[in-house]
């Protein structure tokens, strides 16, 4: 019984199509080194300490790294294991999720969650870009084109300075309604409108964080249903700048999830990884370095594939230098004398090729490595009619590798049939590159009647095709075309231009052309503003560019200008494009949105109103209502809003910020029904409910408000904004205890944000936790400092008898801000209190800004402080008449217990009357 179940367990019969792979692939020659250590590995456990579940194959071009990828590949597949390979087609962390995932739902272990989540990230991607004019005006044929709609969503900066959503952390003191509408959030709110909440949010602008926990889960759930997963990443040296970070956090971080310990990876590419990203894990991975095969290596190739005579194979190690894919080639056609292999003063392509005896054939084969990459249309505006029909046989070549779909040549042969053809026959190089062009812009022309569209990726792709083969026909007359188009992949994001600069490369590679590569060179960039901004100081220096080019080379570098807060800079660079092309649009804008960033909101309307007479749409619009806030003319700011809505009925900003006029305008009952129609087109804006909460509040409806609150708080719990929000509301109707545990939480999802910190140190001031309200000021202090952070620090020192650390602090508070009443009046009261000259001065000097502010009517937080001031200074009957007009003032419950616990303090510290203080105590007690 035994030997029946081992033979049940020993080996099925194979088919006659399985025996033929088999032996196909026992032909592979070389490498046993490296084929048995991979052997070997896979039969270790996953978990064994000595499994090894990371290899690095490098080595120069031609050294046989795929095919022994390919080998690995086959071996751990008869050993059971699920595979995916992720070539150099793949460009980005997620179209190499994408292209796993799609090869292990054909081996059928599909990723489902990550499949229905990708689809997600897609159609919002589509949806955040949708409705963004990108065409020249009509009936302007030379116009350059608006930047593309995934630039206009990536650069809702255009608003910056203009806060692109209400920011609410301010809600605190309830002191400033226009620094609560003028939050930081920019990017979020931007998008807020077109997409249906705060996840599609998130999604769009971080997909990487999104998508990868999903796949990582739908991974492991794959890998625990198999013994070993194994993918493999080929071509790294192309690959791998894009993927480089992601992969070294999928692979040792948990920040993103987990891999299963039976998921291996196998990473191949010409030289050595990123030692940026891969240093301090370089001893956890199992390099393999392949050079050319040794004599003996060779030799046993040459015999396996039947070449045997002696002179033969030395003629053939000479010519190939051993390089495994040369020496395969010269050994496919199984010559038996070195006549056979070919002439040695003949080229090396001639000698590739000599066993294709048919003219057109022959030219076929040398004609198709001019394209970076073949299917049959490409290879059919290259090929002869006498070749028309012979396709298939050129993808059978040995050279010749498939790729999702589509072929292209090994690149060492590839290189070697570019300089046969460039150098024995330039005319026939110039002509078929042209032809190849010409091909390419008709595809694109076909697929895209209705004209450039630089956010399709396809139309991208089309483009570059036909760039790189007019710079390899005529580099010097195309240049000025590929970098007037680079501006534009300049404007679609830095990870366009990279691509155009490699584009660049390879052209100056191919044709020979140092000018090209020079300037890839000068175009290569990382995701960096700074970096972005020298390739377009290149660019606009770049001879030969058309004067609108010039201008929108001007523009995208203005906003990456602003991106790092270089504002002079960006207004400059916006009236450069101004005078260079009047038209421009969006230089307008953008100088507009940089003048209000550095505070001259009336020259930035101006712009703004120019920007929306060119072009009246949504954005310029948008950024003109904006300004028009900032500028407190909210009937008109109301007006611009109406007129965004006519523009864009779905845009969610307009209602929610034409519904702030109207609450800084006290018509309360109008702003809730803003805000209403702003959450009715995005439910999910957690920041809107935190608003209309608020005028909630302001009309005294505190179950409404209180139920928009933690309706925000629940919709996006880690968003510290909100969060802060709910718990200055906690604090305002006097419940000290929520508002502080609300405070901790928000601060714990923020640590860095100083006025959460400074928020929180108010409230622990007002609980009397004098020492925790110190500690959370000097964190604030340290991330930003603030006159009213140093006032508090001031106060709860001085609570704690700390007089000298006091008077620092409060000096400090007055320096930054002279106007800061209360800073001054605690100034004097410390001075009393340290026993220094000058009380009576600050004491004064806090009155009269205090009955400046008194001037426009009764204010609650100047009639509080007089209280307080009387009442330090003895004066009760003073004192008396300011209490009553604070609490006529109906002041909010934590306003009134503030000004009570200061009550106490200053009690305590100045040993004042209790019999003509306490029943001033029990009246605050009463509001």
């Amino acid at each position: 019984m035994a030997g029946e179940g081992d033979g049940q367990l020993a080996e099925r019969r194979l088919t006659r199509q399985e025996l033929i792979r088999r032996r196909r692939r026992d032909g592979f020659v070389g490498r046993q080194g490296e084929l048995e250590a991979f052997r070997g590995n896979l039969a270790r456990d996953p978990s064994d300490p000595g499994f090894q579940f990371l290899y690095r194959v490098r080595g120069n071009g031609g050294v046989g790294k795929t095919s022994l990828v390919r080998q690995w590949e086959h071996m751990a597949r008869e050993r059971g294991a699920l595979t995916a390979l992720v070539a150099d087609e793949t460009r980005g962390p997620i179209e190499a999720m994408a292209a796993i995932s799609d090869q292990l739902k054909r081996a059928g272990s599909p990723l489902r969650s990550f499949d229905k989540r990708l689809a997600e990230y897609r159609q919002r991607l589509h949806e955040a870009e949708r409705g963004q004019p990108t065409e020249p005006p009509p009936g302007d044929p030379g116009a350059v084109p608006s930047p593309s709609a995934g630039s206009v969503v990536a650069t809702q900066a255009a608003l910056v300075g203009l806060g692109a959503l209400p920011g609410i952390g301010a809600l605190a003191g309830a002191l400033d309604p226009t620094s609560v509408a003028l939050g930081t959030d920019r990017m979020r709110s931007a998008l807020a409108g077109r997409l249906r909440g705060h996840d599609d949010v998130r999604l769009v602008l971080d997909p990487l964080a999104a998508l990868t926990p999903v796949f990582l889960a739908d991974l492991a759930a794959v890998a625990r249903e198999h013994s070993l997963l194994v993918l493999f990443f080929d071509v790294y040296e192309r690959v791998g700048p894009t993927l480089d970070a992601w992969l070294r956090t999928v692979v040792y971080e948990e920040t993103l999830g987990t891999l299963e310990p039976n998921v291996a990876m196998v990473i191949s590419g010409q030289g050595r990884p990123d030692s940026g990203h891969w240093r301090d894990w370089a001893d956890l991975a199992a390099e393999v370095p392949l050079d050319v095969f040794t004599d003996e290596e060779a030799r046993a190739l040459l015999t396996a594939r039947g070449v045997t005579d002696e002179p033969t194979v030395e003629l053939i190690l000479r010519l190939s230098g051993r390089l495994p894919v040369l020496l395969d080639m010269l050994a496919q056609p199984h010559p038996s004398s070195p006549g056979e292999v070919a002439d040695p003063t003949e080229t090396a392509v001639g000698r590739f090729l000599t066993w294709v005896t048919d003219p057109d054939r022959r030219a076929a084969a040398l004609d198709c490595a001019l394209p970076l990459q073949l299917d049959e249309d490409v290879y059919r505006a290259v090929a002869s009619e006498a070749a028309a029909d012979h396709y298939d046989w050129l993808r059978a070549l040995p050279f010749v590798e498939h790729r999702e779909g589509r072929f292209r040549y090994h690149e060492t042969v590839r290189a070697l049939m570019l300089r046969h053809q460039r150098t024995h026959s330039p005319g026939h190089w110039r002509a078929q590159h042209t032809a190849l062009a010409e091909a390419f812009a008709a595809r694109r022309a076909a697929a895209f009647p209705e004209g450039d569209d630089w956010s399709r990726s396809h139309w991208r792709e089309l483009r570059g095709h036909e760039a790189y083969h007019r710079l390899c026909a005529d580099p010097d007359a195309a240049l000025a075309g590929a970098l007037a188009e680079a501006v534009h992949a300049a404007d679609r994001s830095a990870a366009a231009l990279r691509r155009w600069a490699d584009l660049l490369r390879r052209a100056g590679d191919d044709a020979e052309r140092s000018l090209l590569t020079m300037w890839a060179d000068r175009l290569t960039c990382e995701d960096d503003p700074a970096e972005v901004i020298a390739a377009l100081t290149h660019l606009i220096a770049a001879p030969g560019l058309a004067p609108p080019v010039r201008a929108l080379a001007h523009v995208v570098r203005a906003q990456h200008h602003r991106w790092v807060d270089a504002l002079e800079q960006a207004i400059a660079d916006c009236s450069v494009a101004i005078r260079l092309d009047p038209a421009q649009h969006w230089a307008w804008g953008n100088r507009a949105a940089a003048l209000a960033g550095l505070g001259r909101p009336e020259e930035a309307l101006e712009d703004a109103d120019e920007a929306a007479r060119l072009a009246p749409h949504s954005l310029n619009l948008t950024l003109r209502a904006r300004i028009l806030f900032i500028l407190e003319r909210h009937e008109e700011a109301i007006a611009a809003w109406d007129r965004v809505t006519e523009v864009d009925p779905d845009d969610a900003e307009a209602p929610l910020w034409r519904a702030l006029s109207l609450w800084h305008l006290g018509r309360y009952e109008e702003a809730l029904t803003g805000f209403d129609r702003a959450l009715a087109l995005a439910p999910d804006n957690a920041r809107a409910l935190s608003l209309r909460a608020y005028v909630h509040e302001k009309l005294g409806r505190l179950d409404k408000a209180h139920a928009d609150h933690d309706r925000a708080a629940e919709l996006d719990p880690s968003d510290a904004e909100v969060l802060g929000t709910r718990a200055s509301f906690l604090w305002r109707i006097d419940d000290l205890d929520g508002a502080l545990a609300v405070y901790d939480r928000a601060v714990e999802a923020d640590p860095d944000e100083a006025s959460l910190l400074a928020d929180r140190g108010h409230l622990r001031l007002e609980r009397g936790e004098f020492d925790e309200a110190v500690a959370d000021y000097d964190r604030a202090l340290a991330l930003a400092p603030d006159d009213w952070a140093y006032a508090g620090r001031g106060e709860a020192r001085l609570m704690l008898g700390r007089y000298e650390e006091a008077l620092a602090d409060l000096a400090e508070a007055v320096e930054r801000e002279p106007r800061n009443a209360w800073a001054h009046g605690l100034r004097g009261i410390a001075h009393r209190l340290a026993g220094r000259p000058g009380a009576d001065e600050h004491t004064r000097a806090a009155r009269e800004i205090l009955f400046e502010a008194l001037a426009g009517g009764e204010n609650d937080a100047a009639l509080g402080n007089l209280f307080l001031l009387a009442c330090a200074a003895s004066e009760w009957a003073d004192a008396a008449g300011y209490l009553d007009r604070f609490l006529a003032t109906e002041p909010d419950p934590s306003h009134a217990s503030h000004v009570l616990e200061l009550l106490g303090g200053l009690g305590r510290l100045l040993s004042l009357d209790a019999a003509r203080l306490d029943p001033l105590a029990r009246r605050l007690e009463g509001a």
